[in-house]
């Protein structure tokens, strides 16, 4: 695993090899957005490592979260104090439109 990298927007999708994931943002449809661009800088930066797994956590520091006690963190919410939001929107340049229900959590 020491030359393996996973790549997602979702932790949870490499949970079980924090030390080799890079997290990025969420693609919201932005054409100006960088994020993989960023992440191909990073990974030829880390070209020369001969444990990519080292060199990632030493950056990332993933590992953490396995020792967090995390539920100190997490609020818990009961079902009805969850509301329902509406469905993001892209405009005709490609950018994001958030509507008000996705800002009044």
């Amino acid at each position: 695993m020491e030359k393996v990298l996973f790549v997602d927007n979702h932790i949870f999708s490499f949970a079980a090899n924090l030390k080799n994931g890079i997290p990025v943002v969420d693609f919201l449809g932005d054409r100006q957005d960088t994020e993989l661009l960023k992440v191909a800088n990073y990974v030829l930066a880390l070209a020369d490592e001969s444990n990519l797994m080292r060199a990632n956590e030493h950056v990332f520091g993933l590992q953490r979260i396995k020792m967090a006690q995390i539920d100190k963190f997490i609020k818990y919410y009961g079902v009805d104090e969850l509301t329902e939001y509406d469905d993001t929107d892209f405009d005709d340049n490609g950018g994001t439109v958030v509507s008000q229900a996705h800002l009044d959590y």
